[in-house]
């Protein structure tokens, strides 16, 4: 089609628009996709170091705790958006086994000097410490990520993580009337109830999110399977990654959370399961949701497009087929 000649002629750096999927064109929108990451980032960075900055002590010390997976996953969905604005921009000197240089040095950049932000703006303690080295880890590991698949699928990619975060802060802003629509204004039982709903309802709508935005910015065409499953499950995976960074490199922050009080350990261990059960909630459904929409926009196949002509209209195109001679040179004969 004219859409995909277009498309085979344009160079690797170019801004097009394809006509077929009306899609971002690819350029345009890895820039945007990388700015919104670190967006996202400094917010977040600035949301922690505030409430970490109005406490001292063990407070600042368990604020840190519950602080640091959403700096961990937001470090790495930035060092995703540096490494793909890197190639975008460098796509002349980023070929073959440069590209995972220059993806991860960005990545490593963008680490580097979050951590020192940190470091200078804080008080020295050893939580924003932990904080800011786990943030530099998470922003190169996000950087060599975005070398791994080719950029319109690591764009795709960070919009549905992007919309995850995003879909869960929403919801934050609304948890206290949903927690009473849930019965959250009873008693402890009816409580705890409410916020087991609540972060169901949650993890259900934010992997619909990571699906459908995923879908969104593949568009809707024919080709292979496998980046729409990417991207959909994109989201679940690097929330799962950072979970285990915070679970492995943020441990000594997390020991010193539990042992303040018995609370606090109950407390770091729920939150420990509710993040662990709301990223693979968020990896299958918006797997499935990317798999679904890629499948309904295959459309019919050629076979079962045929089958549907009315038998009228098929039984004429067979009167008025033209006579066809066998082989062996027999009279003529009807086709079909």
């Amino acid at each position: 089609m004219p859409s995909e000649r277009l498309a085979a002629r344009t160079p690797e750096g170019c801004d097009t628009v394809t006509e077929e999927t009306g899609a971002p064109a690819p350029k345009r929108a890895a820039l945007i996709c990388g700015l919104l990451s670190v967006g996202w980032l400094v917010g977040t960075l600035w949301s922690a170091q505030r409430s970490i900055a109005v406490t001292n002590g063990e407070v600042a010390t368990a604020v840190a705790a519950v602080s640091l997976p959403s700096a961990v996953s937001a470090g790495l969905v930035a060092g995703l958006g540096v490494g793909l604005i890197a190639l975008v921009t460098l796509h002349r000197f980023a070929v073959a086994g440069r590209r995972f240089a220059v993806a991860i040095g960005a990545g490593l950049f963008t680490g580097i000097a979050s951590a020192l932000v940190i470091v200078l703006v804080s008080d020295g303690s050893v939580s924003q410490q932990v904080v800011a080295a786990a943030l530099a880890a998470a922003t190169t590991l996000g950087g060599g990520l975005a070398a791994v698949s080719h950029r319109r699928v690591v764009c795709a990619q960070i919009a549905a993580t992007l919309a995850v975060f995003a879909a869960a802060a929403g919801l934050s802003l609304l948890q206290g009337p949903l927690l009473a629509e849930f019965g959250g204004d009873g008693d402890l039982g009816a409580r705890t109830e409410a916020i087991m709903w609540f972060s169901i309802g949650t993890a259900v709508l934010c992997g619909l999110a990571a699906g459908l935005v995923g879908l969104a910015m593949l568009g809707r065409k024919r080709g292979p399977w496998l980046p729409y499953l990417l991207a959909g499950a994109a989201p679940g995976l690097l929330l799962l990654a950072s979970e285990a960074m915070v679970r492995f490199g943020g441990v000594q922050l997390l020991d010193r959370a539990r042992s303040i009080s018995p609370a606090d350990r109950v407390l770091q261990d729920w939150l420990d399961g509710t993040r662990l059960n709301h990223a693979l909630v968020v990896l299958f459904l918006g797997a499935i949701t990317a798999m679904i929409g890629y499948g309904r926009a295959l459309g019919s196949p050629p076979d079962q497009v045929v089958s549907r002509t009315p038998v009228g209209k098929q039984a004429t195109k067979e009167q008025n087929a033209p006579a066809t001679v066998d082989a062996a040179g027999s009279a003529p004969t009807s086709a079909g």
